[in-house]
């Protein structure tokens, strides 16, 4: 009897010891070990040789395209990580809510208007916006690039909405003036993509602007524009 109560004293205290050790905090080196690096993490030399490519080679053309020569073209674009995760965490939501899978997003250059921007401070100064995509599926009918490039399947969508009542749920739908001319297009005549300059039909273009939108901009630029 006192060989067992002795047993199990002893297992009692190598259990409380196990159990402890599983709770105990991690050390900076164990959680190191578990990071999980991305893979496309460029240097910092490669960063800045980037930069300086873009002052040098395409920020310079557009300030000499400025007609008061004294215009700064955009640096960056700044968003919170916080507003980062919640968008992102809003585009699972939407995927969900619609049965869909949301493939990645799209990140494109672009200006906002010099005439009629909501903010006019931001009028005619170059910026980026999100682009959603969900993935166009097309066996037999792609080319050998498009078969090539992951990201020439997967385009911008919108939402055409089922329900006046929640305009988040609806028909995935590609915005075909967002399209470049080698993506991978479903159920659109051949004719009509010839010129990758061709706009879609006017009919075609208003359902597109009437559809629910979950594209990202409205981020902080910089420099500044002029005060």
């Amino acid at each position: 009897m006192k060989t067992n109560y002795f047993f199990s004293i002893a297992f009692a205290i190598l259990t409380c010891g196990a159990l402890s050790s599983c709770n105990e905090p991690k050390t900076t080196e164990e959680q190191t070990k578990s990071l999980e690096v991305p893979s496309h993490l460029i240097s910092v030399a490669q960063s800045v040789t980037m930069k300086k490519e873009y002052e040098e080679n395409i920020a310079s053309l557009i300030k000499k395209s400025k007609m008061d020569g004294k215009y700064q073209p955009t640096q960056f674009a700044y968003i919170e990580l916080d507003s980062l995760k919640k968008y992102i965490a809003f585009l699972d939501q939407v995927g969900k809510l619609n049965n869909k899978e949301i493939s990645g997003i799209r990140i494109y250059y672009g200006a906002y208007p010099e005439i009629g921007s909501k903010n006019i401070e931001h009028a005619g100064r170059e910026t980026f916006f999100f682009a959603p995509t969900i993935k166009q599926n097309a066996p037999g009918k792609m080319t050998e690039e498009q078969k090539k490039y992951n990201y020439l399947q997967n385009v911008p969508f919108s939402i055409a909405a089922k329900d006046a009542k929640n305009k988040f749920i609806g028909d995935f739908t590609p915005i075909n003036e967002l399209l470049f001319s080698k993506d991978v297009r479903v159920n659109i005549e051949t004719a009509s993509l010839e010129n990758s300059t061709q706009k879609a039909s006017s009919k075609q273009s208003l359902n597109e602007n009437e559809n629910t939108s979950v594209i990202l901009n409205e981020l902080n630029i910089c420099p500044p524009p002029a005060q």
